[in-house]
């Protein structure tokens, strides 16, 4: 019971203090920035105080540079609605001491492309690490609501960490919805992406994927999460092997595919995730 209180009194701190006013936003480039082989990185000052370096490893990448891929930060107020509008939660806020996003944009006309996952990690000093405060790594593309990415929390003051198969924007927030919340509105939106992508995916491949999926919302609608646990391991290893050409698996800077087998599997890796830490 008391280690519920702490965490409670340690969330309502952070929601207070997103009410602090902040200077208007200014998009701000890296100090540094480097890549080498299927990795890039670069650390960006975004304010006299707050700082933060973004790491991106690929599996697969062809034209990846410095000029290709374009990376900003900007320090935003808590209530701007560049955030508030894209939460798609009243229980997911800006973490107070950080509402920075984070954008990584590739040139549309330099062939940037990769394949299946892209791995994105945050650090940043500016927040200091606590389990009492359940920060997540969201993304969220062409402006569109936030979604939790998380696959890795951890000290150092915070690191963040998350897969996707396409590019955007990234933020750590403060995600006070309920763990059994947070599974079931992952399963579902892993239901609604694989039937609006069902064209695109092949009907062996589809079939299997389908029933491993009902398999799945039928164990979190019955909260029993190990059952969970071992249909979402089910569905990575699935897809994971899936055949070349079973499923679209690239994204490309043009925005112009969907990176089906990129999307699934960076969203199954954070249901795992949250899955783990329930």
């Amino acid at each position: 019971m008391k280690a519920k209180v702490v965490r409670t009194l340690a969330i309502a701190a952070a929601l207070c203090l997103t009410m602090a006013p902040m200077a208007n936003a200014v998009a701000v480039l890296p100090d540094t920035i480097t890549v080498t082989d299927n990795q890039l990185k670069a650390s960006v000052q975004v304010s006299n105080t707050i700082a933060v370096d973004l790491t991106v490893s690929f599996e697969k990448v062809i034209g990846l540079n410095a000029n290709t891929l374009s990376v900003s930060a900007e320090l935003l107020s808590p209530l701007d609605s560049a955030i508030t509008d894209r939460l798609g939660s009243a229980l997911i806020a800006p973490a107070a001491a950080f509402p920075v996003i984070v954008s990584l944009t590739p040139d549309p006309g330099s062939g940037f492309a990769f394949e299946g996952m892209a791995t994105v990690e945050l650090y940043t000093k500016a927040i200091h690490y606590t389990p009492d405060l359940p920060l997540r790594l969201f993304t969220s593309h062409a402006d569109g609501t936030f979604e939790d990415i998380t696959t890795l929390v951890s000290a150092g003051s915070i690191r963040a960490r998350g897969n996707t198969g396409k590019f955007s924007d990234f933020m750590i927030l403060l995600d006070t919805r309920t763990p059994a919340t947070i599974v079931a509105d992952k399963a579902a939106a892993l239901d609604a992406f694989v039937n609006a992508q069902s064209h695109s995916i092949s009907a062996p491949l589809l079939s299997t994927v389908e029933s491993l999926l009902s398999s799945l919302s039928l164990a979190v609608s019955s909260q029993d999460y190990d059952t969970a646990l071992d249909e979402t391991d089910a569905l990575i290893t699935v897809i994971e092997n899936s055949d070349k050409g079973a499923m679209p698996d690239v994204w490309q800077a043009s925005d112009s595919l969907t990176n089906v087998k990129g999307d699934l599997l960076s969203s199954l890796t954070s249901l795992r995730y949250a899955l783990r830490v329930m």
